[in-house]
């Protein structure tokens, strides 16, 4: 049984593009943030023995010090079943924060998908 997580909104994910300001230029690096340790989550032991496949999106907020704050859980399917296994995993997450005239700053407004596989 393999777990795949999924990332959304990744400046690291397949086929990134960097966004662009209104002059067309890509935004530095350090502006960015950049996930540094993943975890991925365990799948719920009563949706193995049932055979349940499904995903959970967490939306969060990272600090400045690149830790995860306020893990709700936007959507999954089925509903619920992997809620407690993403937020427990996302929490565990530590990003390289994005920096702002040199000083780390929190960002908001993240959204990070785990998708829950059986092979």
């Amino acid at each position: 049984m393999l777990i795949q997580p999924a990332l959304i909104d990744s400046p690291l994910g397949r086929g990134y593009q960097p966004p662009t300001d209104l002059g067309g230029r890509g935004i530095p690096l350090a502006n960015q943030l950049i996930v540094a340790i993943v975890f991925p989550p365990e799948h719920p032991s009563r949706a193995l023995m049932r055979g349940i496949e499904g995903y959970a999106i967490a939306g969060f907020n990272v600090s400045a010090a690149g830790s995860v704050v306020v893990p709700p859980i936007l959507e999954s399917e089925p509903n619920q079943v992997f809620d407690r296994s993403s937020i427990n995993a996302i929490g565990k997450f530590k990003y390289r924060a994005r920096q702002i005239d040199g000083r780390a700053v929190n960002t908001d407004v993240q959204r990070y998908m785990f998708a829950y596989k059986l092979d």
